[in-house]
């Protein structure tokens, strides 16, 4: 299988309110044969400690929409990106190419408690 880059929204709440809101938006190149639990490791090491041991629920979700896919840690990643790793192109699924506008209202409607100056990060 080849390698696909996933672009990885970290929503802040519970044990990861912590999180830097530098570190929310992550994008992971992993091999598609990889299992999700892969990919949560992936995302777990690039939040180093003491967030690197929060078991994550890893969600697809597409553009435009809110609604979320869990994704089971022993199913291989290309199980839910099929024509991407059979393409061998670069995807954004977590949160795929969304606008800054899109992602701004996802982020709101997760009552994450995030002022204007926490936004503004993302408008730069």
């Amino acid at each position: 299988m080849t390698d696909i880059t996933l672009n990885c929204l970290i929503v802040l709440k519970g044990d990861l309110m912590g999180i830097s809101i530098i570190k929310v938006m992550q994008a992971i190149t992993i091999n598609s044969s990889s299992h999700v639990s892969a990919l949560e490791t992936a995302i777990q090491d690039r939040l180093g400690p003491p967030f690197n041991n929060i078991p994550l629920r890893i969600c697809q979700i597409h553009p435009g929409s809110v609604v979320e896919r869990p994704m089971d840690p022993q199913t291989p990643i290309s199980s839910f990106f099929p024509e991407e790793a059979k393409a061998d192109k670069h995807g954004s699924y977590l949160v795929e190419n969304w606008d800054t506008k899109t992602l701004i209202d996802f982020l709101k409607s997760q009552n994450l408690k995030l002022d204007d100056d926490d936004l503004g990060i993302l408008r730069k």
